[in-house]
């Protein structure tokens, strides 16, 4: 059995007769370009208007959501992707993603509570096969004793205190 290769639509007049045609250099990313065999146009996939690449955007909101702030976040981007986006860049991608971004609601009160390297708890577990089990601290402390949940986790005993000693 085959595997099912995808074919790729031109843009232009939507043939499926296309094939691979080298690469597009952008500043901080490479795109793969596709040629029309119908029309003769080149073309690649990227529909967004991004100078950046999302994986340094993605990084940006996690870090940030990890307690960071913005100016913090400037210098952990330019080591890691020799890349340095303005804070006013960071900022705009912060508030493009807030709406799915459900942290963006408790950050400033889990801020408060731990700071970015300890926000995070790792427990490697050792069943058949050992693997590692993260749980953000603040998430988990909010939700059984913000207002903001209405109480829906109000019985601390019976949940809160035995899955952190587990945890």
């Amino acid at each position: 059995m085959q595997p099912e290769i995808k074919e790729i639509a031109c843009p232009n007049c939507s043939s499926k007769q296309t094939k691979k045609h080298g690469t597009k250099k952008k500043k901080l990313q490479t795109l793969q370009r596709y040629f029309c065999k119908s029309c003769r146009k080149t073309f690649t996939l990227e529909k967004s208007n991004k100078t950046y690449p999302v994986s340094l955007i993605l990084t940006a909101v996690s870090y940030y959501n990890l307690g960071y702030s913005q100016t913090e976040l400037l210098g952990m981007l330019s080591k890691r992707f020799k890349a340095k986006p303005s804070q006013k860049t960071i900022s705009n991608w912060l508030n493009e993603f807030k709406g799915i971004c459900t942290f963006s609601n408790l950050r400033d009160k889990a801020i408060k509570l731990y700071n970015p390297e300890s926000i995070i708890h790792t427990q490697t577990l050792n069943h058949i096969q050992p693997y590692t089990f993260k749980y953000h601290k603040a998430k988990l402390y909010l939700l059984f004793h913000d207002v903001k949940y209405n109480n829906q986790f109000h019985n601390i005993a019976h949940f809160y205190e035995p899955l952190k000693a587990y945890l």
